[in-house]
């Protein structure tokens, strides 16, 4: 069967315009903390909005890394890497910040995980306290 020389033009050009769109999708960069946007699709994803369409900053459950570099979740918060979430937690199943087993306490409303609640800190405080001052009479 042949074709008409302008459909076979057409056909290559809508092939290589589609298989362009596609590899281009792949090489769009991201602004991390403090780049410059004019909308929130220039940041990054998840945890980035953009602040007075001038710089991208951390959305609200994010808060910027020990280093300020880029933003991190809270627990329950959407990430594709451990080094996406916060001290203390990683990226269960490259989906979403979980506290480690080390850090099993959710504190700050999800922006910190710890090895112990603040509760159990104060009683443990006090328990010593009277540990000794029982032992100082004795």
């Amino acid at each position: 069967m042949t074709y008409p020389p302008l459909i076979l033009v057409f056909c290559m050009l809508a092939e290589q315009s589609l298989s362009q769109d596609y590899s281009l999708q792949f090489l769009q960069t991201y602004n991390e903390l403090n780049g410059a946007c004019r909308t929130a699709k220039d940041c990054r994803p998840f945890g980035y909005i953009c602040k007075n369409n001038k710089t991208c900053d951390c959305s609200e459950m994010y808060r910027p890394d020990v280093y300020k570099k880029q933003c991190v979740g809270g627990v329950e918060q959407k990430c594709t890497y451990d080094e996406h979430c916060i001290e203390g937690a990683y990226c269960m199943n490259q989906e979403i910040c979980k506290c480690k087993e080390l850090t099993p306490f959710i504190l700050e409303e999800g922006m910190v995980c710890a090895r112990s609640n603040i509760h159990s800190n104060t009683i443990l405080s006090v328990f010593y306290y009277v540990l000794i001052f029982i032992t100082l009479i004795f």
